[in-house]
């Protein structure tokens, strides 16, 4: 049975009238599987910290997704998407090292919205990607691997990371495509819902993406910044915050290789929304007082390189990422804060919709960082202490992707 016809079926069984049901509606989703090889040595509390091998099958980022769109007449359309992300390896809503793995568990825990589009652009509500995607410049963790650059999505260590992925309670415009060039716009009014009794409940995000494809070269710019009070900052402090860019550019150089750097930057002021968790691993304990109202940033950049010979697909990603700085750095507290990951990986094309690959990823911390592999809560690690700091995280994995 074909995806329209089985979502036809589904939506006949629901009970749906005849009237509501088009061809442009389809069910489909990804099943990506794996066994891995997990590690994470050289703490710098010394080898009672250190995370042995262990073994492990592993799904990193399975879904099951709805979507369609209906004419409304004169150009317009109807558009909606709900997206759910399923752990295959477990049936549960939890990774690797029990975690708590956020894309699943619930209906439209990934990518949902619905909304209105036209020869103008589209305009949707719900829950978006917004600033880590990076399309055709750089899919390696999203669409081809494991895991792919940590930093090319905006992760950092020792709570410095933008903290952006899929953001709910969106409301998102996209542009049309002119000239090659399509910008899409973020606002997030309520980032989190959920709030403590007495606590003020005006966090909020606002992103801005700019991109375009002129014949080889590709080329992306993205920025977000969160205002958030939680947890409560003092009233002498204001509200904290943490903004996010990230450049992007990609030159296919042929029809099946290309090569693209990546920058990104994180900025914590006020201690920045992520703050608790940099404290929680022993970074600027006092960034959360009014006595300290610390700022803090951290950049890094890498390159991507793929090229296709036939169905055989190598991959290889490398970055670095620079000490953090800022006002909050007070004696050597920011000492040794860098670090940098290499990603190997060959895929093998076995059709249009199914791969199989082997990878090995591996990131190196200085004595004062824990950058640690976190898509789809693939870390092994279930813990912020200090005590990871300085280890080094290894994944060799060989796994198997299904789109259908």
């Amino acid at each position: 049975m074909n995806k329209k016809l089985m979502a036809l079926a589904v939506a006949g069984a629901l009970g749906a009238p005849a009237a509501a049901l088009a061809q442009n509606y389809q069910i489909y989703g990804r099943a990506t599987l794996g066994v891995d090889q997990y590690e994470a040595k050289g703490a710098t509390a010394g080898s009672g910290s250190d995370y042995t091998k262990r073994t492990r099958v592993f799904d990193n980022g399975s879904r099951v997704g709805f979507r369609g769109t209906e004419d409304l007449g004169g150009g317009l359309q109807a558009v909606f998407l709900i997206e759910t992300g399923v752990n295959i390896d477990n049936g549960s809503t939890t990774g690797q090292g029990g975690q708590a793995n956020t894309s699943t568990g619930n209906w439209g825990s990934r990518t949902s919205h619905v909304g209105l589009a036209g020869s103008w652009g589209m305009f949707t509500y719900g829950r978006s990607n917004v600033f880590w995607t990076n399309g055709a410049i750089e899919q390696v963790g999203a669409n081809w691997l494991n895991a792919g650059a940590q930093l090319f999505t905006g992760s950092f260590g020792r709570g410095m990371s933008v903290g952006i992925t899929r953001v709910s309670n969106v409301i998102q415009y996209t542009s049309p495509v002119f000239a090659g060039v399509n910008l899409v716009v973020s606002l997030t009014p309520t980032l989190a819902e959920a709030q403590p009794a007495g606590t003020n409940a005006d966090s909020q995000g606002y992103g801005f993406t700019a991109q375009g494809t002129h014949g080889p070269l590709a080329w992306g710019f993205d920025w977000f910044t969160i205002l958030n009070n939680t947890p409560n900052q003092p009233s002498t402090l204001g509200q904290s915050q943490t903004t996010g860019t990230k450049v992007r550019v990609g030159f296919r150089y042929m029809p099946a290789g290309q090569i693209s750097v990546l920058a990104v930057k994180s900025e914590l002021d006020k201690g920045g929304v992520t703050a608790a968790g940099a404290s929680a691993t022993g970074l600027v304990a006092t960034c959360n007082t009014a006595a300290t109202a610390c700022a803090l940033e951290q950049s890094g950049a890498g390159v991507s390189w793929d090229h296709m010979f036939g169905p055989i697909h190598p991959i290889v990603q490398y970055y670095q990422i620079d000490n953090i700085s800022g006002s909050g750095c007070t004696g050597t507290i920011c000492d040794l804060t860098k670090a940098n990951q290499i990603t190997a990986a060959v895929r093998y094309i076995f059709s249009k919709r199914t791969h199989a690959y082997i990878s090995y990823n591996k990131i190196d911390n200085d004595a004062n960082y824990n950058q640690d592999f976190n898509g789809a809560a693939i870390t092994a690690r279930n813990g912020a202490g200090n005590q990871f700091t300085g280890a080094d995280p290894t994944i060799i994995a060989v796994g198997m992707i299904h789109n259908f």
